[in-house]
Order: C-alpha cells, then sequence, then structure tokens
C-alpha cells in the first residue's frame, strides 16, 4: 500500500522496470493513491516490461516531461522560464507549444543555460519566428525517447491505462482490462497539468482490450473554448501506428480519435457479444478534427453497430480518410463508413 505514487522514476537516464507489480492488499480499497508509474523528464531509453497493476485511485502508467513556461522574452532568440523538476542543457531540443490553442510551433536547439534562482534565461541556436509569455516549452531531450510498455497486465483501477505525453514509443503485447477508464490515451491538458510534448512516432501492436471506456483515445483541452468545444489549432498527434489489436465487449467506439494526422490503423478485430452494455449509437472508430488517417483490414463482428469508421464533419477534405478491406458483421441498418462531412 502507497499512499502516492508506487514507482516515479524523474530525471533518470536509460531506466528499466521490469517485473514489478502494483497490487491490491486484502481489505484495503486502494493499493496507491496515485499513478502506478509515473515517469518524468528521462533521458535515453525507459523501459517498463512484465509488469502489473491494480487497485490505483489513479493511472497506471504516465510518460510524460513538463511545461516551461516562458515568463520573459528578452529577444528572439532567448526565453526565460520558469524552473521545474526537470534540466535543461546546453544541445537539448526544445519543442514550443501555444497553450491556449494547443498548437505546435517551432522546435530549437539550446545554445546556454543561465540559472537565475527561480528562472532559466535559456538561448537558443537561432531566432523563434513567434514566441510570446505563457508559450509553453518542451524538452524532447527529456521525453523518455524511445519508451517501450510491453506484457504489461493493467487491471482494475481508476484512471487510465497509459497515459502518453512522449515520442517515440512502442505499446505492446500489453492486456487492458479495466471496467472504469481507458487504455492507452494521448491527452494535453493546457488549464492544469500541461504535460507534454503532443505525442508522436508512437505505436500501438498486438494488445488486447477489454472494459468500457474508449481503449484508445486522443484529445486536447484548451484554454480558450468556443460553443462547439474547445478550439484547436493543428492536428499535432501524428506518425502513429495501431496494428494487430483485439477488443472486447465495448459497446462504445473503441477507438476516439481527435486531433490526429498521418495514423495507419491495420488488422485490429473488434467484437461485441449481445449481453455487451451498449451507447445508443456508435462506431468502432470514430475519427474527429483529423487527416491523413489509412484503415485497413478493419474486422467488427458488433450486431448492433451502426457503423464500422465514422467520420466528423470536421475532418478534412474527402481524400484524407482511407478505408479499405473491412470485415463486418454490423446491424442490418448499419453502413461500413459513416461520413458526416
Amino acid at each position: 500500500t502507497s499512499p502516492g505514487l508506487d514507482f516515479y522514476p524523474r530525471g533518470t537516464s536509460h531506466h528499466t522496470i521490469r517485473d514489478c507489480h502494483v497490487k491490491l492488499k486484502e481489505g484495503r480499497i486502494f493499493s496507491a493513491t496515485s499513478d502506478g508509474i509515473h515517469a518524468r523528464g528521462s533521458r535515453g531509453h525507459l523501459l517498463i516490461e512484465d509488469c502489473s497493476f491494480e487497485g490505483m485511485a489513479d493511472d497506471g502508467i504516465n510518460v510524460h516531461s513538463s511545461a516551461l513556461s516562458v515568463t520573459e522574452v528578452p529577444s528572439p532568440d532567448q526565453i526565460v522560464v520558469k524552473k521545474h523538476t526537470f534540466s535543461v542543457r546546453p544541445g537539448d531540443k526544445l519543442e514550443q507549444v501555444r497553450p491556449e490553442v494547443g498548437k505546435v510551433m517551432e522546435q530549437a536547439i539550446v545554445k546556454a543555460v543561465e540559472d537565475q534562482g527561480g528562472t532559466w534565461r535559456v538561448t537558443l541556436n537561432e531566432p523563434l519566428a513567434d514566441v510570446s509569455v505563457g508559450d509553453n516549452f518542451y524538452n524532447l531531450s527529456e521525453s523518455a525517447d524511445p519508451f517501450v510498455i510491453r506484457n504489461c497486465h493493467f487491471k482494475n483501477f481508476r484512471g487510465r491505462g497509459a497515459l502518453i505525453s512522449a515520442i517515440g514509443g512502442t505499446i505492446e503485447n500489453c492486456t487492458f482490462e479495466m471496467p472504469e477508464g481507458w487504455g492507452v490515451v494521448l491527452h494535453y491538458e493546457t488549464t492544469r497539468w500541461a504535460e507534454g510534448p503532443l505525442a508522436y512516432n508512437l505505436k500501438v501492436l498486438n494488445n488486447t482490450f477489454l472494459g468500457k471506456g474508449s481503449a484508445i483515445h486522443s484529445a486536447i483541452r484548451t484554454e480558450i473554448t468556443t460553443p462547439g468545444g474547445e478550439k484547436v489549432e493543428g492536428r499535432p498527434f501524428h506518425n502513429i501506428l495501431i496494428e494487430g489489436n483485439r477488443f472486447y465487449e465495448y459497446g462504445q467506439p473503441v477507438m476516439d480519435i481527435h486531433h490526429v494526422r498521418d495514423a495507419t490503423i491495420r488488422d485490429n478485430r473488434v467484437f461485441n457479444s449481445e449481453d455487451t452494455s451498449r451507447r445508443s449509437e456508435y462506431a468502432a472508430i470514430e475519427l474527429y478534427d483529423s487527416e491523413s488517417i489509412t484503415i485497413k483490414e478493419l474486422a467488427v463482428e458488433d450486431a448492433k453497430s451502426v457503423a464500422a469508421v465514422k467520420i466528423a464533419k470536421d475532418c478534412a477534405g474527402s481524400i484524407t480518410v482511407e478505408i479499405e478491406s473491412l470485415k463486418l458483421k454490423i446491424a442490418e441498418t448499419g453502413t461500413p463508413v459513416q461520413d458526416l462531412r
């Protein structure tokens, strides 16, 4: 039983967690009140293998860096940022994000760092075209690139299975058996934690998902809202491969994809029995504000699903979503693709 995080690799380098298990002690409600593994600011690879998680009050695994928030812009090639729980060094690569709209701006290399007590003055190798007080910078050199989550079992707990705000990662051969939460989540939330960077170069391979919620989910929460929801500029989650996964008894979209570009979804299988508790109307995969998506060899066995794929009206033009080789057993009144554009 842990009163907080179970494993907290912070500012580590080439870290491995293997055959470690968070278990619920008999007679207890929680195994831990926070994450199973909370990995922040890792340089070099992060390997999490053959582990299991149950009974936590928050996420199974959270991989991320944290925001360097700009407090002053002395010149186009200098920024003053608040200190945080990791380091910034000459030679590091930073990525700029405008938090009000969740937009990825530029990348730059750190030339020099001056410690000013509660802040760092960071000199960059070249001037930025557009930088403002309040912008967030993420240290890509401390974002667990590459990370691997392999052969892990996510059992019954609150929160998300694997919450990813990192780059260059693989999640493979895991089992997500979570009656409440999501499985693999790409999330950027500017109004609270501002964990980042926004995920890209990600592979989700040969996993098994059982439960409710969205098995694979991507979303951005910005500081500016509109009557239609969050205002987001661009589609920052990109270069994503989702392949060879199996989804059982969801009764709602197994993939709820927002703000994604350049993604391949291939050879995935969805199975729902007659007894599955279902949402009123849903497609197996739902796409929102996304482009350059390829879906191949998708099999859906669900007698009450209205479509295999739903393309929302905020997705880009007609040539940006390619769908082929569907194998479907859905509702008689259903359609393979529900295109609302």
